[in-house]
Parts: structure tokens; sequence; C-alpha cells
């Protein structure tokens, strides 16, 4: 069988396409994008009444915590552990991921 060089770029695409969907999805934990990205989109998300105000200040300070690189997959086990150091309680933790999901739903976080 002979391969032009379409098909061969064809077959290349779709190999990227699946390699990329089946890569972990990272959380950016950006130090300089805290103040001004992640202000924009809590802002938003207030805007759009995905969130409430207290549910925006809990969303910085265990944000705040977290140290990069997070993949998403990852973020319940980093939560724990902050749990099991004291620095957040369990109701932070869980109120954290569902703030965290709904943003994500929305395609608010990056």
């Amino acid at each position: 069988m002979r391969v032009t060089w379409k098909t061969a770029l064809l077959l290349t695409l779709i190999a990227a396409a699946v390699l990329t969907a089946c890569q972990p999805h990272t959380i950016t934990v950006d130090p300089t994008m805290t103040a001004t990205q992640q202000a924009e989109m809590l802002n938003t998300a207030l805007e759009k009444h995905l969130i409430t105000q207290e549910e925006a200040t809990i969303f910085n300070e265990v944000y705040a915590l977290l140290t990069p690189p997070i993949q998403q997959d990852a973020l319940p086990e980093r939560l724990q552990a902050l749990v099991a150091r004291g620095e957040i309680s369990q109701l932070e933790a869980d109120a954290f991921l569902e703030i965290y999901n709904r943003l994500d739903k929305a395609k608010l976080i990056n």
C-alpha cells in the first residue's frame, strides 16, 4: 500500500490529537498570574453568579497554598495533604474542589 503525504499528515494529526487528549489536565499555579488573572477570573465568576464572595475568598486562600505544577487528577490528593498538615479544614478542601469544578466547567480555569 502506498501512503501519500496527505495520508501521512492526516495520521500524524490524528495521533497528535489523541496524545493531547490523553495527557492529564494541568492547573497552572503561577504566582505572577494569581494577582491579576485570578482576580479577573473570580470577578467574572461572581458577575455570572457562579460563586459567592465567600467562595471566592475560600478559593483565593486555598489556591495560594497550592504549589505548582498541579495535575487536575492529583488535586484531591494535594488538598488532602493540606488538610493533613492542618493548613486547611476538610470543609475548605471540599469547597475548593467544588468551586474549582464549577469554574472549570464554565471554562474560566486555564
